[in-house]
Formats: C-alpha cells, sequence, structure tokens
C-alpha cells in the first residue's frame, strides 16, 4: 500500500513489549483486510468493492458509511484505520 503511515517509533513509545506485539498484529490485520477489499488496488475502497468483499447488501454493506467519514465515497486508508479502531478497542488484548 503506498499510503502513508505513521512514524511507528513514536506510535509505539512507552508500550510494553506485549502491548508493542498486539498493536503491530493489530495494525498488520488492518492493512492485511484493507488490501482485501481494495479488488483494483487504488489504495481506495469503493461501495461496490465493499459490497463484493462482503458479498451483502444489508448489515455488513451499510457499514461502508461508518467507514467513509468524510462521505466523499472512496474510503481511504487512514479513514479505514481510523473508524476499525474507534470500532474495536484493542486496548485490553495483553490483560
Amino acid at each position: 500500500m503506498s499510503n502513508p503511515r505513521e512514524d511507528k517509533s513514536e506510535q509505539h513509545r512507552g508500550m510494553s513489549k506485549d502491548d508493542m506485539a498486539c498493536e503491530m498484529m493489530f495494525e498488520s490485520r488492518l492493512e492485511q483486510a484493507f488490501s482485501a477489499i481494495d479488488a483494483d488496488d487504488n489504495d481506495t475502497l469503493s461501495r461496490q468493492e465493499w459490497g463484493e468483499w462482503q458479498a451483502d447488501e444489508g448489515f455488513y454493506a451499510e457499514r461502508f458509511d461508518d467507514f467513509d467519514t468524510d462521505g466523499d465515497e472512496p474510503v481511504r486508508w487512514e479513514e479505514y484505520r481510523a473508524a476499525a479502531r474507534a470500532m474495536y478497542d484493542v486496548s485490553n488484548l495483553t490483560d
């Protein structure tokens, strides 16, 4: 993916090794999911790609709007990442 990423050293400053490992695994899973949905490999997710990935015109297809936070239709990496992080609290993975 060609989208810019945050500086990982700043993002992980002050984390334990276990927390850092969980964070890196979560980030990797997010990137894998985004890439899997992005069928045309243009670093954005269209509503059509989202629907095809979900193979569902109902609830999951509707969730596209939860990820398209600026409402301009393609979901960019930054939107996808922020929305996924807001939906899934990973702060307790190592507790």
